[in-house]
């Protein structure tokens, strides 16, 4: 089973998931989204959807990142969640090799491993330069900055080793972060 769903059902339902698959064996997979990330495709949804109108440098207030950080559907709150109820909780971080890794990784379907491992991967959800008023100030910056890197820290705990990907995040700087589809 597959939805991103999973991750808005509180705790009672994870213990019914939890008791309804408990004769099988179950592995959970997640994925880890860097907060920055994470936050600037959010802000992306909602605009798609037409629930903000502000640009993204107005729209992400310093109290804006510290309430989706701590929020209950990111992956740290998710990963405590799920492993209060399931012993095989598996982390993987979102990037080109994600779907190979979880292929081969957890699924041991090694036909289909050997061929993606061959395969190469495109970039395609590349975005265009941002107008200038979409850039984040420095105190945005420097906070986004401070919150993903203690995000990372605390999943680092979940993954098995990962540093903080900084030459991702100042590229993105450098794009504003917020820019449009």
């Amino acid at each position: 089973m597959s939805s991103e769903r999973f991750d808005q059902i509180n705790d009672t339902s994870v213990a019914q998931l939890a008791f309804d698959l408990s004769h099988i064996s179950t592995t959970i997979v997640m994925v880890y989204r860097p907060f920055y990330d994470w936050i600037a495709s959010w802000y992306r949804q909602l605009k798609a959807h037409g629930q903000v109108e502000l640009a993204f440098a107005d729209w992400l207030s310093v109290s804006q990142m510290e309430g989706y950080a701590y929020n209950y559907s990111f992956t740290t709150s998710l990963h405590s969640r799920y492993a209060a109820h399931f012993s095989d909780v598996k982390v993987h971080v979102m990037g080109p090799d994600m779907m190979t890794d979880i292929v081969c990784d957890d699924f041991n379907a090694a036909n289909t491993c050997v061929t993606s491992r061959k395969a190469k991967v495109m970039k395609l959800n590349v975005r265009a330069e941002s107008s200038p008023h979409e850039c984040l100030s420095s105190l945005q910056l420097q906070t986004l900055r401070t919150i993903s890197i203690e995000l990372h820290r605390a999943a680092y705990g979940i993954l098995a080793s990962s540093s903080f990907p900084a030459s991702d995040f100042d590229a993105k700087a450098r794009i504003c972060f917020g820019n449009p589809f």
